[in-house]
């Protein structure tokens, strides 16, 4: 049975180190995982773009701005999710009996 503990422990006097640590975690991390969602979703939109124009036989191929969109749309669900598992980590955690 798993017992849910709220731990939230606050030091006022935290060091250069611990500051940047953070910053890694719930800044640095999340970004980094942003921008490999938006590459992933990004890739797949070209692809099937390509795909599409070879299959086609368009005479244009386009990228249109609504495409760039939507793989920004990749990269804020991977930055909040990222940033999510992050914050669950720090602040709740499972005790496990």
């Amino acid at each position: 049975m798993r017992e849910f503990q709220n731990h939230y422990d606050y030091e006022s006097s935290k060091t250069g180190y611990e500051i940047a640590n953070q910053l890694k975690i719930f800044v640095l991390k999340p970004i980094i995982i942003g921008l490999f969602t938006f590459s992933i979703f990004f890739t797949t939109i070209l692809i099937t773009k390509i795909f599409t124009y070879l299959v086609n036989d368009f005479v244009i191929f386009s990228l249109n701005i609504y495409d760039v969109m939507f793989a920004l749309i990749g990269f804020v669900m991977g930055f909040i999710f990222e940033l999510a598992i992050n914050v669950k980590r720090k602040f709740f955690r499972f005790k496990v009996k």
